[in-house]
């Protein structure tokens, strides 16, 4: 394992796994070098179960139809609800959560 200005590198025959530690994520990568000293990045998959947020569709209660995104964590077990503004009624209304969009690799917000 070889360390340069943060990034380790672990030599696995063409593929090299190339890594970055920092304060909020982890990088992950293939580097693939052929004879031909091409070299092809590929993003690699984090370890299974290291999801902890997912970005929710939240919308108006209100009968205006307009919608916001948020986010909660994975381990909620109830659907969110938030008061925000509604610009199209111009109040404050309850907005719902109508489905999942994603999950993400981030701690929640």
């Amino acid at each position: 394992m070889l360390f340069w200005f943060g990034v380790g590198l672990y030599l696995n025959c063409h593929w090299i796994t190339v890594f970055t530690a920092g304060i909020s994520a982890v990088l992950l990568l293939k580097v693939r070098i052929n004879s031909r000293r091409h070299v092809t990045l590929r993003p690699m998959s984090a370890a299974p179960g290291f999801i902890k947020t997912v970005m929710v569709l939240l919308e108006s209660t209100a009968g205006s139809g307009h919608r916001i995104v948020a986010f909660r964590p994975k381990l909620a077990t109830g659907r969110k609800e938030k008061i925000a503004f509604d610009p199209l009624v111009q109040q404050d209304v309850l907005y719902r959560e109508v489905r999942k969009i994603r999950s993400l690799r981030k701690a929640s917000s």
